[in-house]
């Protein structure tokens, strides 16, 4: 019987990056559901076996794309938010943000192709993943020094929600300008939310 090529700790590594990064262009563009191990296969140059030698299962290198996507998106809304620690500044973050949604809505928990990945993950995961959305909420407020007027709670909430309104885009177009829309939900609570 054959022996197996081992594939060294540098190998594994590159292909990991590899592998994420078709995932994420994968995801842009199909989805989770329509993304095929075999396609990433084939388009990493690499064999099944050696996708499972990597990863346990598809899940596995979604959580871990989705999670370098957001540790990216996270570090460019605190830089955004570092540079200019205001009110404005902190809008114009949140506008970036739900730019960044609107280019790519696939990859956010909005979407039901997201959820679809979501109900695969174990709940300690699931609920890293809505602990981590909160504490992204409470640094960037830290960063920025702004005090808030209401509960934090209630700020994550808010900012969870007109985030939120990504997936109403298509009919919510249908009666106006939706991101002229979100633009003034987004001024008109910060004003009410921060002092």
């Amino acid at each position: 019987m054959p022996v197996k090529p081992v594939l060294s700790n540098e190998t594994k590594i590159e292909l990991r990056e590899k592998l994420k990064a078709l995932c994420e262009a994968f995801w842009v563009e199909k989805g989770y559901k329509k993304t095929s191990i075999k396609s990433l296969c084939d388009s990493a140059g690499v064999s099944i076996g050696t996708f499972y030698n990597m990863y346990p299962t598809k899940e596995d290198l979604f959580l871990e794309t989705i999670l370098h996507i957001q540790e990216k998106q996270m570090e460019a809304f605190f830089k955004r938010c570092h540079d200019t620690p205001t009110k404005e500044g902190f809008i114009a973050a949140i506008k970036w943000l739900f730019q960044k949604y609107n280019e790519h809505p696939l990859l956010f928990e909005y979407t039901a192709d997201f959820q679809a990945l979501v109900i695969k993950l174990p709940v300690d995961t699931i609920e890293k993943i809505k602990m981590d959305s909160l504490s992204f909420f409470a640094e960037s407020i830290e960063i920025t020094k702004l005090r808030l007027k209401v509960d934090e709670q209630i700020a994550y909430g808010v900012f969870s929600a007109l985030l939120s309104t990504i997936h109403a885009r298509d009919s919510l177009s249908l009666i106006c300008d939706y991101t002229a829309l979100f633009d003034f939900m987004i001024e008109s609570m910060v004003e009410k939310i921060f002092e």
